[in-house]
C-alpha cells in the first residue's frame, strides 16, 4: 500500500499527516520536537504496516533534525517540497485563506500523491560533504562579519584617527597590530623612527612600506575633540582585537576547507574550473555534493542556485524575471567564480563580452555567464571528467559551424 506522510515542521513542535493512494487521511497527529515525538512517527508508521523505506515523506526544508532523523532510520524516499509550491495550492484547498498546521501537512502530503513527478528524492550527503559544507559556510559568514567589523571600524577611524587610514589598511594583521598599540593619533605623532622600525621588524612589515607608513603617519591632520578620542579609541580597540580573532579563525577555517576539499575524490574536476581557486571550488564541491542522482539535469542545478531566470507567459504577454525562491549563498558563489574566470578563461571572456554587446547590464551578463557555467560544471560532474578549455571551445566552434 502507497503511503504518503506530509511534517508541517516547527522548532517545537511537528504536524503529520498520513494518506494514501487516494487521498484520504488514515493516520494525523502532532508531535513534539523530541525523542519521543520522533519515535511516536515511527509507531503511527508501524500501526499502518507500511515499511520506512517505502513510506514517501515530503518536508519543506531539507536543514533540520527531522530530516536527519528520518535518513537514520530508514526512511529512503524523503522529498523536500519547496515553499513556494505548498503556497500557491492553498486556494485550491479551501477559499476561505485558513490555515493549521494539519492542513499544510496534508496538504504537503497530497502534493507527494499527485506531483511526486515533479520533486527529486534527497539522500543524505556523505560525511566529508557535510563536513566541507559546513566548513564552507562558516567561513562565508566570518569573512560577512569580518567586513561588517571592518566598516564599523573604518568610520570610527575617520572620526577621530584618520592618519592611520593613510597609513594601513584595516585589512592585515599589521594594521591591526600597530591600532591596539598606539590606538590614538597623539600616539602616533609621538612614534619615532627607531621605535617605529622596531615595531615594523617586530611585524615583519616589508622595509620598503616602511618609510611611506611613517610619513603618513606623521602627516598633519585635524584633531578631533580630546574627550571623542578618549571615547572612541576604547572600542577602536575592541573592534580591531575582534577583527584579529575573526581573521584568526577565516585561516584556520580555510586550512581545515582545503584538507577535506584535496582528500574528497571529486577534487580534480573542481580543481580544473577556470577562477575557482583555493575559495570558490572547495565552495562549488560542497554544494553539489556527490549524489549525481540530487539535479538529474542542468536545468535543475541552474534553478536550485538562481542562476536560471524564471519565464511568466500567457497568450501574448511574456516576462523574463530574476529568480528569487534559490539557494542564495550557492549564488553568490558560483557568480563570484563567474567573475574570477573572465581572468582565466578566453571562452569566459568571449561569452560576457557578448552578453555585454546584446544590451545586458554587467549584473545580468555575469549571472548568465554563471548559468552557463553551471551547465558546464553539470556535465562534468556527471561524466566525472576534468575542464579542458581547449577542448571546450573546439565544441564550441564545432556548433557554430554550417552542417551540410
Amino acid at each position: 500500500m502507497a503511503v504518503y506522510l506530509g511534517i508541517d515542521w516547527s522548532t517545537k513542535s511537528h504536524a503529520l499527516a498520513f494518506i494514501n493512494q487516494e487521498g484520504g487521511t488514515i493516520a494525523e497527529e502532532t508531535i513534539r520536537h523530541s525523542a519521543q515525538g520522533f519515535a511516536r512517527l515511527d509507531e503511527l508508521r508501524s500501526s499502518l504496516d507500511v515499511s520506512a523505506a517505502d513510506c514517501r515523506v515530503g518536508i519543506e526544508s531539507s536543514h533540520t533534525l527531522m530530516m536527519d532523523w528520518l535518513w537514520a532510520n530508514g526512511y529512503e524516499q524523503v522529498y523536500v517540497v519547496p515553499p513556494r509550491m505548498t503556497a500557491s495550492r492553498q486556494a485550491s484547498y479551501g477559499q476561505s485563506g485558513a490555515r493549521t498546521d494539519s492542513r499544510d501537512a496534508y496538504l504537503i502530503a497530497n502534493l507527494l500523491r499527485t506531483d511526486l513527478h515533479l520533486l527529486h528524492p534527497w539522500r543524505p550527503h556523505s560525511v566529508a560533504i557535510q563536513a566541507l559544507r559546513t566548513q564552507v559556510s562558516l567561513r562565508i559568514q566570518l569573512v560577512a562579519e569580518r567586513v561588517r567589523e571592518q566598516n564599523r571600524l573604518t568610520e570610527l577611524l575617520s572620526r577621530y584617527y584618520p592618519a592611520f587610514l593613510q597609513a594601513f589598511s584595516l585589512d592585515t594583521d599589521v594594521g591591526l597590530a600597530f591600532l591596539q598599540r598606539y590606538p590614538t593619533p597623539q600616539a602616533a605623532d609621538e612614534l619615532t623612527w627607531s621605535e617605529f622600525e622596531e615595531f615594523a621588524c617586530t611585524q615583519g612589515y616589508a622595509s620598503q612600506h616602511r618609510t611611506k607608513t611613517f610619513a603618513a603617519l606623521q602627516r598633519t591632520q585635524p584633531l578631533a575633540l580630546a574627550e571623542v578620542v578618549a571615547v572612541s579609541q576604547q572600542k577602536a580597540l575592541l573592534l580591531a582585537q575582534r577583527m584579529q580573532q575573526t581573521r584568526r579563525f577565516i585561516k584556520e577555517t580555510e586550512k581545515s576547507i582545503q584538507a577535506l576539499y584535496l582528500e574528497h575524490p571529486d577534487f580534480y574536476i573542481y580543481d580544473s574550473l577556470p577562477g575557482a581557486g583555493e575559495a570558490l571550488a572547495p565552495a562549488l564541491l560542497s554544494k553539489l555534493g556527490d549524489d549525481r542522482e540530487r539535479f538529474p539535469s542542468p536545468a535543475t542545478l541552474q534553478a536550485f542556485a538562481g542562476t536560471a531566470p524564471v519565464t511568466e507567459e500567457s497568450g501574448k504577454w511574456r516576462k523574463v524575471r530574476f529568480r528569487q525562491a534559490c539557494d542564495k549563498e550557492f549564488r553568490t558563489i558560483v557568480q563570484n567564480w563567474a567573475k574570477a574566470s573572465l581572468q582565466k578563461s578566453p571562452w569566459a571572456q568571449g561569452y560576457f563580452a557578448q552578453a555585454k554587446e546584446r544590451g545586458h547590464s554587467s549584473a545580468r551578463a555575469y549571472r548568465a555567464l554563471a548559468n552557463r557555467w553551471l551547465a558546464i560544471l553539470w556535465t562534468l560532474w556527471q561524466s566525472g571528467q576534468p575542464y579542458d578549455e581547449e577542448f571546450h571551445l573546439q565544441r564550441v566552434k564545432a556548433r557554430k559551424m554550417p552542417r551540410c
